[in-house]
């Protein structure tokens, strides 16, 4: 849900349109997991639903121009729906035949997805009637995905750069103690079952913390 991924992403996904058109349905396709992870805690699926939202409230769609769907399931266990597959295979029938298929929860395309969504994928739309499927790149080394990393290696580093939002009013890194000034660890809590991030306060009693300083 960070604003930079979520707008690196909206920006690749108009260029797209701009090039190739806007089709009627923008579907975003995530990796499935089985639907038990969910009942045992897992908030994968309101994240991947909360990420989509937020890339549709950008783009200015409304809830029926775009569909959120879930891929590679395998097993027989009921994974998240619906299954992008079948949701390709039944939109021609419901009169959508132009559609354009994005993953927004992957930050580089994989063998796997490009086979598919970009060939078996492809194939099952075109199949059921569709006329129109295009496979958008993930961000990969775009310059849209190259600015994103960029700013978040510097924002999280702390303000160890010369970003404005980073600088203090005389040009020095900006600390933040609110939100970095801690050591963690992580416990392991079990099979299907979330991490525990534990934070420890750093607090010196001999050494006084100062403002980096580049000059």
């Amino acid at each position: 849900d960070d604003p930079l991924y979520i707008d690196a992403l909206a920006h690749s996904v108009a260029r797209h349109w701009q090039q190739n058109g806007r089709p009627y349905q923008l579907v975003m396709s995530f990796h499935g997991i089985p639907e038990r992870n969910i009942r045992l805690g897992d908030p994968y699926q309101a994240q991947c639903l909360a990420t989509a939202r937020l890339l549709a409230d950008t783009l200015q769609l409304t809830p029926a121009q775009y569909r959120v769907t879930f891929q590679s399931r395998f097993g027989r266990a009921r994974w998240l729906q619906p299954a992008t597959e079948i949701v390709l295979a039944s939109y021609p029938g419901q009169g959508v035949k132009r559609i354009v298929i994005a993953t927004p929860g992957f930050s580089a395309d994989c063998l796997e997805t490009l086979e598919e969504l970009g060939i078996r994928g492809r194939e099952t739309f075109l199949r059921a009637g569709g006329t129109h499927f295009a496979r958008l790149d993930c961000l990969n080394d775009s310059d849209e995905g190259m600015a994103m990393l960029d700013a978040l290696v510097r924002r999280e580093s702390c303000g160890g750069h010369f970003r404005v939002e980073s600088q203090t009013a005389d040009g020095e890194a900006l600390r933040d103690d609110d939100n970095f000034a801690y050591v963690s660890a992580w416990e392991f809590a079990g099979e299907n079952h979330r991490p525990i991030l534990h934070k420890e306060p750093l607090v010196y009693d001999n050494v006084e913390m100062k403002q980096r300083s580049y000059k």
